[in-house]
């Protein structure tokens, strides 16, 4: 089992996103915009943050750039259902950034999961996730 983040402002996709986490056995915390990624990140202390890119208040890659800035190692999974605008990628930013995975929505729960598998250490969570 892995602490997981889920940081979007459409509460649908947070939901969404809680029970396919949720089923597969991770302790999941919600957030919706870039400051709540931040201050819960901090108290929360999860394995992985997944975060929105869009978001209204403070946006994705404010997360990323300011978790990135403190918590060097942390496990970050970018998604953004803008897929580009005017020719601009908007997860290229995110990856360049430190973002160690980027997802178009709309994604599968399976490569979710196996994104989130992926991150995992092989000793530590990785083996207790993929139960369920």
């Amino acid at each position: 089992m892995a602490r997981i983040l889920v940081i979007d402002d459409e509460s649908l996709v947070r939901t969404f996103l809680r029970d396919v986490l949720e089923i597969a056995g991770h302790e999941v915390k919600e957030g919706a915009n870039g400051d709540e990624a931040i201050a819960a990140f901090g108290e929360f202390k999860p394995d992985i943050l997944i975060v929105d890119l869009i978001m209204p208040e403070q946006d994705g890659l404010y997360a990323i750039r300011e978790i990135r800035r403190t918590m060097p190692d942390a496990k970050v999974i970018a998604i953004s259902g803008m897929h580009s605008l005017a020719g601009f990628d908007y997860l290229k930013p995110a990856v360049k950034l430190g973002a160690d995975v980027a997802l178009y929505k709309p994604f599968s729960p399976k490569d979710l999961l196996k994104a989130i598998e992926d991150l995992l250490p092989a000793a530590g969570h990785a083996g207790r996730a993929s139960q369920g």
